[in-house]
């Protein structure tokens, strides 16, 4: 690659040091090639930061009143309102959300969530749901031995 890159760009170019400095970044073991491993986990690191990102954009979403980095009960409350989520529920359920969300997610006792807690809060929520949809070993097994008494067209 590297090669390529010089013949195209030149051998002292800001796009062959902008290559060197990546694979030194990808090469974790520093062997000078980039194994399987460290590609999966090239690939793991931006689906985390893609991931990052898009938890930035849904947490400012809920930052609306100053903008200082933390989400209030007021907050939450706000947004729910002007979602139109009041047209099903009351006001009294949309307060007890908001503050069972911050209940929830403020970890430091502040009475607000800032970003790393809304990314603890968010991470969490999302392993509970993989957790919910992965089968666990006996459904698993259960699954396999059904699927094989289809196969065999028993019941």
């Amino acid at each position: 690659v590297k090669t390529c890159f010089e013949k195209v760009y030149g051998k002292d170019s800001e796009q062959v040091q902008d290559v060197e400095e990546m694979f030194k970044k990808l090469d974790l073991d520093g062997s000078g090639t980039i194994d399987y491993t460290e590609f999966c986990a090239a690939g793991i690191g931006e689906r985390a930061s893609t991931e990052e990102s898009v938890l930035w954009a849904a947490f400012k979403a809920f930052d609306v009143h100053d903008d200082d980095g933390k989400i209030t009960i007021a907050e939450i409350q706000q947004v729910l309102q002007s979602a139109d989520v009041n047209k099903v529920w009351s006001k009294q359920v949309c307060e007890a959300v908001a503050q069972e969300v911050v209940s929830y997610g403020d970890t430091d006792g502040d009475g607000s969530i800032d970003f790393n807690e809304w990314l603890g809060l968010m991470r969490n929520i999302a392993s509970q749901q993989v957790e919910a949809t992965t089968p666990n070993a006996k459904e698993e097994r259960l699954l396999v031995h059904l699927g094989q008494n289809a196969s065999r067209g028993i019941e």
